[in-house]
């Protein structure tokens, strides 16, 4: 499964010698899941529900970042810099667990409608980030719509 995401954070603020900043980061990566799940059916004709759990592998092809800064003085000169400092892994390994069910439409054609939750440690590499605060991980709600045949 390739995936393709692009997300923005920003913050602002004023520092203690009464500057005030604002932070603008973009991120984006592409990569390739590679979901390993083990699937627990329980019988029936038409209607079967299923559970399913398992780890899915995130491997990224490519990523970007830019983090954009700028700061307003007291003399209101304004200062703005641009960095990609933040260091991304390559890959991330994710735990996924889900539920769904699989409905015949007509004689081999099913119909699958699954719901499935996903949480990971994340793609940011903080350790080399001194006395921060900053946390991350992944969590991702999917809902599956496929048909079989």
């Amino acid at each position: 499964m390739v995936q393709k995401h692009n997300f923005y954070s920003y913050d602002a603020g004023i520092t203690s010698m009464n500057y005030k900043y604002s932070d603008d980061a973009f991120f984006g990566y592409t990569g390739v899941k590679i979901p390993m799940l083990f699937k627990f059916s329980i019988s029936g004709k038409r209607v079967i529900p299923f559970f399913n759990a398992g780890f899915s592998p995130l491997f990224l092809i490519k990523n970007d970042y830019v983090h954009i800064n700028e700061t307003e003085y007291l003399s209101k000169d304004i200062i703005i810099t641009q960095d990609n400092k933040m260091a991304i892994t390559t890959q991330e390994l994710i735990v996924a667990a889900g539920a769904g069910v699989k409905v015949r439409v007509m004689n081999k054609i099913f119909l699958n409608i699954e719901g499935r939750f996903e949480y990971g440690p994340g793609l940011f590499k903080v350790n080399h980030l001194v006395n921060s605060e900053f946390r991350e991980n992944s969590k991702q709600v999917l809902v599956l719509v496929g048909l079989n045949f």
